[in-house]
């Protein structure tokens, strides 16, 4: 069987609106400790970070290390046993692994409408284009679309509107982009 494959031009974002000042801090966690109940040893233990803008982190380790965890506890999904979280920012958008934003049944222009509601069709159609939805693409049900197409559709919604979001949660951001757009 034949793989089809997509051949995209060069994906451009535009993501001056949600530059944040140097020093802000976005993200801050003092002495901070988490275990599952019922286990005795903490996944979190004793972590003191600041992430402040204008930065991009990456968490890497090792499946099971905690990184899915962490970002539970940064979205508020999981509280800490002791220390504090600090969110410096109300402009928080996170790409699950699902895209679990993303309404199936509905087409990505309409997804993109609905949760940016202050954006004109017009402008919606061109945020999407940009992103490689032109034309009759950008009304493709999101369960049609290959799981890169996915991803692209999750991003241009997420990122590409009037309020743009400080801090951009990404849980395995690559699973179904290329090689060329994950470089970029």
């Amino acid at each position: 069987m034949r793989q089809q494959k997509e051949w995209l031009d060069r994906l451009h974002f535009n993501l001056q609106a949600a530059r944040v000042p140097a020093g802000k801090v976005l993200v801050e966690m003092q002495s901070a400790w988490f275990s599952y109940p019922g286990s005795s040893t903490p996944i979190i233990e004793d972590v003191n970070y600041c992430l402040q803008g204008s930065k991009r982190i990456a968490i890497k380790g090792d499946n099971g290390s905690g990184k899915s965890t962490l970002l539970k506890i940064i979205k508020g999904q999981l509280l800490l046993d002791k220390g504090t979280v600090f969110i410096g920012t109300d402009r928080v958008r996170v790409l699950d692994q699902t895209l679990s934003f993303l309404q199936d049944h509905q087409s990505v222009l309409h997804n993109y409408c609905r949760i940016n509601a202050s954006m004109s069709e017009r402008d919606a159609r061109f945020a999407l284009a940009n992103m490689g939805f032109r034309g009759r693409s950008a009304e493709k049900k999101v369960s049609e679309l290959s799981g890169g197409q996915r991803m692209r559709a999750g991003l241009v919604i997420a990122l590409l509107n009037n309020t743009p979001p400080h801090l951009i949660i990404l849980d395995e951001p690559t699973n179904h982009i290329d090689l060329q757009t994950t470089q970029e």
